[in-house]
């Protein structure tokens, strides 16, 4: 009998404890957008970019792909505000930036990708240069196809 005095009791506390531990609540969260256009260091849209937004603070993401005209738009129903905004592709850096929408539940976000830097083609010489006395061991073990075919003596 006394059982069943304290299972409500334990049943009402943890659902006292379960309300309080939650975070903002769903109701109170309003629907975002994060709009814009991805383009090229010379202003020419780029199209077929995936371009992902991650909502802070619970890490959960959405993608678009931008579309001809290079434009894309991410839809979060029940927004935090709080977004990181990436998008990356073949031969440029990738692009991250933090926003925060302020009173309206939209926010452009215009990406521009940079070139990537052609370091990597600069340090082949060096490699090659670093390599060279290895090549040059090869090389002189090699023996030419002249002296091959010619009948030893």
């Amino acid at each position: 009998m006394r059982l069943l005095h304290v299972c409500p009791v334990i049943l009402i506390t943890l659902g006292l404890c379960r309300s309080s531990l939650a975070q903002t609540p769903v109701s109170q969260r309003r629907a975002e957008i994060i709009r814009g256009r991805v383009m090229n260091d010379s202003g020419r849209a780029l199209p077929g970019i995936t371009v992902v937004a991650t909502m802070a603070p619970d890490r959960s993401f959405r993608q678009a792909i931008s579309d001809s005209a290079g434009r894309y738009q991410i839809r979060f129903e029940a927004g935090t505000g709080d977004y990181l905004v990436y998008a990356a592709h073949t031969g440029y850096r990738a692009f991250r930036r933090r926003v925060t929408l302020g009173p309206t539940p939209e926010i452009t976000v215009d990406i521009r990708l940079q070139p990537r830097s052609t370091e990597h083609h600069c340090r082949q010489p060096k490699f090659r240069a670093m390599l060279a006395p290895v090549f040059a061991f090869f090389n002189q073990r090699s023996t030419p196809a002249s002296e091959a075919s010619a009948p030893r003596s």
